[in-house]
C-alpha cells in the first residue's frame, strides 16, 4: 500500500486552523495534513517538519513561501501575495492607510476589526475562532505593509487567484507573473482554490501513457469503481461540489417534477450528495433521511439541508425500513452490481412503497467520447438495460422518461474541471501532453461560437417503481 500524501499548509493571515482545515481535508480525506499559522517562525518550523510532497501557502502565508527560498517539497499558491499594498502596483487592493487603520482598529477592538476583515475579503470565519495573539496578528499585518518581492514564481511553482478576489487583483498578477492563473468566479475563499490544487495533483501522476484497459484522465474502460474509490473521489469534492454540479442540480430538478402532490410516509434519500435534490424534499410530512457514501458530502449535506437526518450509508445496505418512499438523484450510474442494489432497496420498501430515481444514461457526453476513444467517466447503460435490471430486482417500472440536455462551458478545462469538481472523475492517469491535446480537439470540435466556450450532451433517465409482486 502507498503511503498518504503529506501536505504542508501555511495559512494566510488570522485563518484559524480550525476553519482551514476541513476545506483541506474534504478535498484530500486520505492524505497527512500539516496546518502552520503565519507566524515569525513559520517557514523554519515547516523545514524541520519536512519533507513534505507539497507545501501549500494561501495568502500571506504564499507570501511566506515565495520569500523562504527553497521549501521541503514541491510548492503551490493560492491568492500569492507579491506585495499586498496598492501602492506597489503588484496586484494588492488595499491602501496603506487601511492597513495602519487595522492594525490600529485591532488593537483597541479586537472582535470588531477581525469581522470586519473576514466580511470585506468573503471568508465565513467566525470571529470567535481567531484564535491567535494580538502580537502574532499584528506582525502579520507588518509584513504584508512592508514586505515587497518581484513577481516572479519560481520554476514548477503552481499558483492560482480567484478573478473575483476583493483583496487581489488577479489579471494584474497574471499579467506580472504568467504562471499565477486565474479562476473565473472565484474570490479570497480558499476552497474553490484548494479544489483547483486538488484537480492538479489528481492528474499529476508520473509514469508513461496508460495502456488500452488503463484509467484515463476522465474514468476508464470499467464502468465502475469500488466504493473507497467512489468515496475519496466524491469527499475530495464536497466543498467546491455546489460551484460545479449545475447538471446535478438540473438533474434534481427535473426528477422533483416526479414527486406526489400529496407527500405522505417515511422517505430515504440515497447518495443524497451535498443535499440538491433533499432541497427539493423540504417539509416531507413523514421525514427524510438522507444518506451519502461519502462523510464529507453528508456533512456538506447537513449543513445545507439541517432539517433531514443525515447518515452514511453505502447504495447496497439500505437502512432497514419499511421506506414509503426510496429517492435518488445522480447517483445509480456509479452501482457496480444494479440489481443487487435494487434488491436490497426492495427488501427494506413498504408494501405499496416507491422508487423514484433520475440518473444519467448512454447519450451522455458524446462529444468527449468523439474525442478521447471512448473514454468517458463511466460506460454508460441504455434506458431499456436498466429497466431489465430493475426487473431482474422484482421492480415494475410505472413510468419512465429520457430527456437530451446540452450544456455550456468556459472551454473544454473549464468543462473537464467541472467533471473533477463534482468527484466525477475518480482515477486521472493520462499524460498532460495527451490530455492538453485532446483538450484543444474538443475546442476545436465543439465549440459553441467564437469566444462562447463548448458544449457538453448529457442524456436524463428518471423511473417511478414498484415492487412487481
Amino acid at each position: 500500500m502507498s503511503e498518504p500524501l503529506r501536505i504542508a499548509w501555511v495559512l494566510g493571515w488570522a485563518l484559524p486552523e480550525s476553519w482551514f482545515a476541513p476545506l483541506a481535508q474534504a478535498a484530500f480525506p486520505a492524505s497527512a495534513h500539516t496546518f502552520f499559522s503565519a507566524t515569525p517562525d513559520t517557514v523554519e518550523r515547516l523545514r524541520t517538519a519536512g519533507p513534505f510532497d507539497w507545501v501549500v501557502g494561501h495568502s500571506l502565508g504564499a507570501q511566506l513561501l515565495l520569500a523562504a527560498g527553497p521549501l521541503p517539497g514541491r510548492v503551490a499558491l493560492l491568492s500569492p501575495i507579491f506585495a499586498f499594498p496598492r501602492e506597489a502596483g503588484t496586484g494588492g487592493r488595499t491602501a496603506l492607510t487601511q492597513l495602519k487603520y487595522l492594525a490600529r482598529w485591532l488593537r483597541r477592538d479586537r472582535p470588531s476589526a477581525l469581522a470586519d476583515f473576514y466580511q470585506r475579503a468573503g471568508l465565513d470565519v467566525p470571529p470567535a475562532a481567531a484564535d491567535l495573539p494580538l502580537e502574532t496578528l499584528l506582525w502579520g499585518l507588518a509584513q504584508l505593509e512592508t514586505v515587497a518581492l518581484a513577481p516572479v514564481l519560481p520554476p514548477g511553482w503552481r499558483a492560482w487567484c480567484g478573478a473575483a478576489d476583493p483583496l487581489l487583483d488577479a489579471d494584474r498578477l497574471h499579467a506580472l507573473a504568467p504562471g499565477v492563473e486565474v479562476v473565473p468566479g472565484v474570490t479570497h475563499h480558499p476552497s474553490a482554490l484548494i479544489q483547483e490544487f486538488a484537480f492538479v495533483v489528481d492528474r499529476d501522476v508520473p509514469g508513461a501513457l496508460p495502456g488500452p484497459d488503463a484509467e484515463s484522465a476522465l474514468g476508464s474502460k470499467r464502468s465502475t469503481y469500488s466504493d473507497t474509490v467512489i468515496s475519496n473521489s466524491f469527499s475530495r469534492a464536497a466543498a467546491g461540489y455546489h460551484r460545479h454540479a449545475h447538471v446535478q442540480a438540473d438533474l434534481a430538478a427535473w426528477l422533483a417534477d416526479w414527486l406526489p402532490e400529496e407527500r405522505a410516509g417515511r422517505l430515504l434519500e440515497i447518495g443524497a450528495g451535498t443535499g440538491l435534490f433533499t432541497r427539493h424534499l423540504s417539509g416531507w410530512p413523514g421525514g427524510v433521511t438522507a444518506t451519502d457514501l461519502s462523510p464529507a458530502m453528508c456533512a456538506a449535506g447537513r449543513a445545507a439541508v439541517p432539517s433531514a437526518d443525515w447518515q452514511v450509508m453505502g447504495a447496497a445496505h439500505p437502512l432497514p425500513g419499511p421506506w414509503d418512499w426510496i429517492c435518488s438523484s445522480a447517483m445509480l450510474q456509479w452501482a457496480e452490481q444494479p440489481a443487487e442494489v435494487f434488491i436490497a432497496w426492495r427488501r427494506v420498501l413498504a408494501p405499496q412503497g416507491r422508487v423514484v430515481a433520475g440518473l444519467f444514461v448512454a447519450g451522455s457526453l458524446p462529444e468527449w467520447c468523439a474525442v478521447s476513444g471512448d473514454n468517458a467517466p463511466l460506460v454508460w447503460r441504455t434506458a431499456a438495460e436498466w429497466r431489465a435490471e430493475l426487473a431482474r430486482a422484482g421492480l415494475r417500472v410505472i413510468r419512465e422518461d429520457t430527456t437530451e440536455r446540452v450544456f455550456s462551458y468556459s472551454s473544454a478545462r473549464g468543462f473537464l474541471r467541472s467533471l473533477h469538481g463534482v468527484g466525477g472523475a475518480p482515477k486521472r492517469r493520462l499524460a498532460p501532453v495527451v490530455l492538453r491535446q485532446k483538450l484543444r480537439d474538443y475546442e476545436a470540435r465543439f465549440s459553441v461560437g467564437p469566444g462562447a466556450g463548448v458544449r457538453a450532451t448529457w442524456t436524463f433517465y428518471r423511473f417511478e417503481a414498484e415492487a412487481s409482486g
